[in-house]
């Protein structure tokens, strides 16, 4: 009996058309096009169920380093400050 890790994915476009059914390279590619988001549906057969792409476990790494509109100018600000104060030490 041949055992199958492969999974299909449908993803929930703004279309309101659930595209797919594709294999994880596929929907990588897709997050690559921005064809799916952060914030988009997708549908994960092994599990049935619908989860915010973000949410799904083998896609975290792929949104992990996009931070939202903003949210880094504080961190911004964080990482300036401390290098200008380690700066100022040194002279």
């Amino acid at each position: 009996m041949e055992h199958t890790t492969n999974f299909n994915y449908l993803a929930w476009a703004s279309d309101n058309i659930a595209y797919g059914p594709v294999e994880l390279p596929g929907l990588v590619a897709w997050i690559k096009q921005s064809k799916v988001t952060a914030n988009t549906w997708v549908f994960k057969e092994r599990d049935a169920t619908w989860s915010r792409a973000s949410d799904l476990v083998e896609l975290k790494v792929l949104f992990k380093s996009k931070l939202p509109c903003g949210a880094g100018s504080g961190l911004l600000f964080q990482l300036l400050t401390s290098a200008t104060q380690t700066a100022m030490h040194k002279m």
